[in-house]
């Protein structure tokens, strides 16, 4: 597993991030709080409190090439 912090501020944001990450094959979670939901999932991104410390938690060691494509999201 590895962890990542990450700040989406915006609809835009939450939904691009989710659009990149369904890309993928190996599962993904955000952590935001005491809250974790599948980081795939608009719906589940939506239920958190993004202002406050959020990790994106990837269920995989070869991130290909996710660090560039979500680099502007990285906190």
């Amino acid at each position: 597993m590895i962890d990542i912090n990450i700040k989406l501020e915006t609809l835009n944001d939450v939904k691009e991030f989710c659009s990149i990450l369904s890309g993928y094959s190996f599962d993904a979670q955000i952590s935001s709080g005491n809250d974790t939901v599948n980081a795939k999932s608009l719906i589940g991104i939506f239920t958190l409190d993004l202002k406050g410390k959020t990790v994106l938690s990837v269920d995989t060691q070869n991130l290909l090439d996710l660090p560039e494509r979500i680099y502007k999201y990285m906190a």
